[in-house]
């Protein structure tokens, strides 16, 4: 998880896509939002802004 949080707090450009658990998560820096998918549910997904995404991965 730590690796998520630096890459979500230090990538400026491009994207990086990463498996968490049953998560998959795709930081995308030139748009500035984090998508998190549920392998177990295809249809559900979340976007959110990297900011938001960052703040509640501090968090936990």
């Amino acid at each position: 998880m730590r690796d998520l949080l630096l890459e979500a707090m230090g990538r400026s450009s491009g994207t990086e896509y990463f498996t968490f658990n049953v998560f998959n998560v795709l930081i995308d820096a030139d748009r500035g939002v984090v998508t998190v998918e549920d392998e177990l549910d295809p249809a559900a997904s979340c976007t959110t802004s990297r900011g938001s995404f960052v703040s509640r991965l501090q968090a936990v």
